[in-house]
């Protein structure tokens, strides 16, 4: 066949893909409600005339019964002809017609059929009935009863009707005439003999034959004439019937309804009119009736995917969706035919290319072939869509398709390899923020540059926290997709500049003017999103519009974080399970981790400002949390099952993916405390992906020095960096959370010894050149790193990053950690260049001492000094865990006025203190230091011997053999258990007595520990 229905259908399929149908109804849609046709009706009128007439004149017979009877009766015969067999109900037709997604509804019909649907529906439809309604119609869509109805008294039926239609329905015939010049328009429920038809056709004859328009009408007739054919064609109307598209059509019949009740004629238009819905209108324009060669399948893929090139993720289920890869599909979806990363190919076409195509340096194609097949590849590989396999021969039981495992395909195998993306958002992306900040600085969106490397540049902006240069860029960008006519485009800019107002409060950066900023915010709240997105509708294809649709309406991004939230929950659970004893074989690890790569990738790469980054963020965090609870699954002792088809419930170790992710994503806090309460330590990397992790440290740390060969081998400070980060406190922001990540990622995960040294000996360039000069920038993390991996850091680079601290005067937390790790590396060291008068004590009161072990004996001598002046001062207010520092150091004797001030609080505190078992805090905690200081003869007993003391506990240490022992209270023993208290303990014989009697009726696991201790 020449295809010449499915040539109309597509033009009418295009017309609702553009919003620009126009359906007329005729009396044929209401037939199977019991409504006659236009002939039956003429026959009812004719026989309640008083006089036989002869001759089919409609309008003359109607004219004739109105002069007879009179108004009244009239409107009572004509009302009583059309409803006395109606079922009052419309019927599956009706509804087919607004499943067509019309832009409009003209009917000639006078029941109300249509209004039943738009009000149970709730459609967005106003009713035209007369020319009043028409002004004040709610809705753009309208439903026009173009001859009027019985309830507004104004049908349109006899002579004078029509001779006078013009002057009573003035805005009703300009509107529906001036449809037949932009719409397309369709007929249905026509029939050639129908008047309504005759006289409308003429009317518009000369408005289609002027814009070239057509009209296309549904016929049902056996047979239709070539001249009957000729005749409405010359009138602008093409006609669509049902035999000769039976004929073109092999499955139009499958395209009918087992379910629905319709006489044989209208079941013929509801196939041609469901066959129009579902008309795949890329397939016919890519004329995939035809035998394919290989150049036209790749070409018909490519061009499918081509139309997203400013998009690079789009959602596995929705790739799967689109024409051709959906090419023969007998699951129920696309969507079915994916399980996990493996697509079920039906198009064997397509399927034999891709196993014959041996990757990019295969000369059996050509480089047009090769290049496109590259880019179909990576879409796949980018959309989440590793694999694809032929279906299984037969269906499972439920008639479902699975993938035959043994012809699936790997994808990455045929992807150009050694592909290095240099663009500003990998080089963020990799850490490298030198190498992005001058790329930025570099850029110019003008009326050349690449349209996808000006979104790249500013949502590079986007990332680096610099709104205001962003929401700049992306006005630039709307103006130049406006005027290419990439509407696609202009709708991200205006998406993205949409969602920056509600960050303009971030703008502020002591550059912008606040009049520019309140400007911008002004401009955003103007901005109505969604009738940009309908802008758009008229020049991007069905597809496209789908997914800027889901780009606004953030449902792909709602649904991850939902199934993001769930597995966060299931995790924890699992670990419960297998740690009392349980089975658990699931693939919620794998799941969480593809639901955050297609999240984290979906945003990211298709530079979405994302809808809603509470949201998001909430989601991320949960799932750093999850994946460490996961990990630490692995080293919980249980019974290994074997449950086929799910995967392991533990986390192996964590990828190059999972380790930016949390470098980028984690709040440092939550992050360590994670790692903390699941005990993690050495924390596995993938060996094969190792390198990628330390070169992405590796460049963040590079970025704040360049080196120079020039005059041999020289490193100083990169300006570029540095000055942002001095100008740019978001850009600061940014910088230290991801530092304070990295600090943590190196302390607790495994790394090799030499590449760890390594990035300490980059990480002490980086303390040395940033300067913040408005706060402190504290690597609070560092120590973790010293704590941690103690054994693996070569001594000689933390001296080097002791050096910087001595000379910008930092004696802070990091600089005593850094200390007690030399001291323990090297018994000779002594700390040189230290200004003792810089130190303060109040804010390190609890490890001064690791300064005065690495002085010198006449270093010594002056730091005691300052310590006593900030002991005995009484402006300081010192922590009383001060002076048990001091007296266990030995720093002063029971002489000095430093014992003196000690021994008075102890004295008041002891003497004052409620007789209770619970301890109060840090005070109780003090007495504790100071019996430990007696315990360890570091101070004598005898000074507080005499005291009046309230409470048993605290008696009891004072004299524990002499303590009576039907007083003694085991649960006292968990309130310290060090080594000095323990051993002063097992000297009393009572103690293990009581303990061990306590223990035969009650079940304490940690007293338990106490007594194996004890009798050790």
């Amino acid at each position: 066949m020449n295809g010449e229905i499915k040539n109309k259908i597509s033009i009418l399929k295009e017309a609702i893909v553009t919003d620009r149908l126009v359906i007329f109804a005729g009396s044929g849609i209401s037939l199977d409600s019991g409504l006659p046709l236009w002939g039956t009706l003429l026959e009812g009128i004719k026989k309640n005339l008083n006089e036989e007439i002869r001759g089919d004149d409609a309008l003359k017979i109607a004219q004739l019964l109105y002069n007879e009877k009179g108004e009244k009766e009239y409107y009572d015969i004509v009302k009583e002809l059309l409803y006395k067999d109606s079922t009052e109900k419309y019927n599956n037709l009706h509804e087919m017609i607004f499943k067509l997604n019309p832009q409009h509804i003209i009917t000639t019909n006078y029941d109300n059929f249509f209004e039943q649907i738009i009000e149970n529906e709730g459609l967005d439809f106003s009713v035209v009935v007369k020319d009043e309604d028409l002004p004040y119609a709610k809705f753009k869509n309208l439903l026009i009863k173009y001859h009027g109805d019985f309830e507004n008294h104004n049908i349109v039926l006899k002579e004078n009707d029509y001779l006078e239609f013009s002057k009573l329905n003035t805005l009703k015939e300009i509107f529906v005439k001036s449809l037949f010049s932009n719409k397309i328009i369709l007929f249905i429920g026509y029939s050639f003999s129908d008047i309504n038809l005759k006289i409308l056709s003429r009317e518009i004859q000369y408005i289609l034959k002027k814009h070239h328009q057509r009209a296309y009408l549904i016929n049902i007739s056996d047979s239709i004439s070539q001249t009957e054919k000729l005749y409405y064609e010359n009138l602008g109307i093409n006609i669509i019937n049902y035999n000769q598209a039976k004929e073109e059509i092999n499955d139009l019949e499958n395209f009918g309804d087992d379910k629905i009740n319709l006489s044989n004629k209208s079941k013929k238009v509801f196939q041609l009119l469901n066959y129009i819905k579902q008309f795949d209108l890329y397939k016919h324009k890519n004329n995939c009736g035809d035998k394919l060669n290989r150049q036209q399948i790749i070409d018909e893929l490519y061009n499918s995917l081509i139309r997203f090139r400013y998009f690079k993720i789009l959602p596995s289920t929705f790739i799967t969706n689109l024409y051709p890869i959906n090419k023969g599909n007998k699951n129920d979806s696309g969507e079915s035919n994916l399980m996990g990363n493996v697509l079920t190919c039906f198009n064997e076409e397509l399927y034999n290319i891709i196993e014959e195509y041996k990757g990019y340096d295969d000369k059996n194609f050509t480089e047009d072939e090769r290049d496109k097949l590259n880019f179909i590849l990576n879409r796949f590989l980018f959309s989440g869509i590793y694999d694809i396999a032929k279906p299984s021969q037969r269906p499972d039981s439920f008639c479902f398709y699975s993938s035959d495992k043994k012809t699936k395909i790997d994808l990455f195998e045929k992807i150009k390899k050694n592909e290095s993306c240099d663009c500003i958002n990998c080089c963020i992306d990799k850490f490298d923020f030198n190498k992005a900040i001058i790329k930025l600085n570099n850029y110019t969106i003008t009326e050349n540059s690449d349209l996808s490397e000006d979104l790249s540049y500013a949502y590079g902006f986007v990332q680096l926290n610099d709104f205001y240069k962003a929401y700049i860029s992306y006005k630039q960008i709307l103006v130049k997709a406006n005027k290419l006519k990439k509407l696609e485009v202009s709708f991200l800019a205006k998406f993205n500049m949409y969602r920056l107002g509600r960050k303009s409060h971030f703008m502020y950066g002591g550059t912008i003017d606040e009049k520019e900023i309140n400007e911008i915010r002004a401009e955003t709240e103007n901005i109505d999103i969604d009738s940009e997105l309908n802008k758009v509708k008229y020049f991007v294809d069905k597809e496209v519009f789908e997914f800027l649709r889901e780009i606004k309406n953030g449902i792909y991004i709602q649904n991850l974080c939902d199934e993001i939230d769930r597995i966060y929950n299931d995790i924890p659970k699992t670990k419960s399970i297998i740690e009392n004893g349980g089975g658990a074989s699931n693939s919620n690890i794998n799941n969480l981790y593809k639901s955050n790569l297609n999240l984290k990738n979906f945003i990211e790469d298709n530079f979405i400002i994302g809808n809603g980054y509470s949201m998001i963020s909430t989601a991320f965090q949960k799932s750093i949390n999850a994946f460490l609870v996961g990990y630490s699954i692995k080293f919980v002792k249980r019974e290994e099952r074997n449950y086929p088809n799910f995967g392991s419930p533990h986390l192996n170790y964590f990828n190059h993916f999972l380790i930016r992710f949390i470098i980028s994503e984690a709040k440092h806090e939550d992050f360590l405390k994670s790692i903390n309460d699941n005990q993690l330590k050495e924390i596995e990397i993938c060996e094969e992906e190792i390198n990628k992790i330390i070169n992405d440290f590796s460049n963040f740390f590079s970025s704040s020095f360049t080196e120079s060969n020039f005059w041999g081998h020289s490193i100083s400070e990169n300006n570029i960096f540095i000055g942002k980060l001095v100008s740019d406190n978001d850009f600061s922001d940014i910088i230290r959370c991801i530092l304070n990540n990295i600090l943590i990622v190196m302390a607790y995960f495994k790394f090799p010894k030499e590449s760890l040294n390594m990035l300490l000996e980059k990480l002490y360039y980086f303390i040395k050149f940033i300067k913040f000069p408005e706060r402190r920038f504290e690597y609070k993390y560092l120590r973790n790193i010293l704590v941690e991996k103690q054994d693996e850091i070569d001594v000689e680079i933390v001296k080097k990053i002791l050096e910087i601290y001595i000379e910008q005067k930092k004696y802070d937390a990091n600089f005593l950690q850094i200390l007690e790790f030399i001291r323990i590396k090297d018994d000779n060291f002594l700390l040189n260049n230290f200004d003792i008068t810089q130190f303060n004590f109040n804010e390190n009161y609890g490890e001064f001492n690791i300064v005065y072990e690495v002085l010198s004996e006449e270093n010594k001598i002056i730091f005691k000094t300052q310590l006593h002046k900030y002991l005995v001062s009484d402006d300081n207010s010192p922590n009383e865990y001060s002076y048990f520092l001091a007296f266990q150091n030995e720093m002063f004797d029971e002489d000095s006025d430093v014992f003196t001030t000690y021994l008075s609080f102890i004295k008041e505190y002891l003497k004052n203190r409620e007789n209770n078992d619970h301890l109060n805090g840090y005070k109780d905690y003090s007495i504790l230091n100071f019996f430990y200081l007696i315990y360890t003869k570091k101070i004598n007993k005898k000074y507080i011997n005499r005291i009046s003391i309230k409470n048993n506990y605290f008696k009891f240490l004072l004299n524990l053999s002499k303590y009576p022992s039907v007083l003694f209270n085991p649960l006292w023993l968990k309130h310290d258990t060090s080594d000095v208290y323990i051993n002063e303990f097992k000297k009393v014989p009572y103690i293990q007595t009581a303990l061990k009697d306590y223990l035969t009726n009650n079940e304490d696991e940690e007293l338990m520990k106490i007594y194996f201790k004890l009798i050790k």
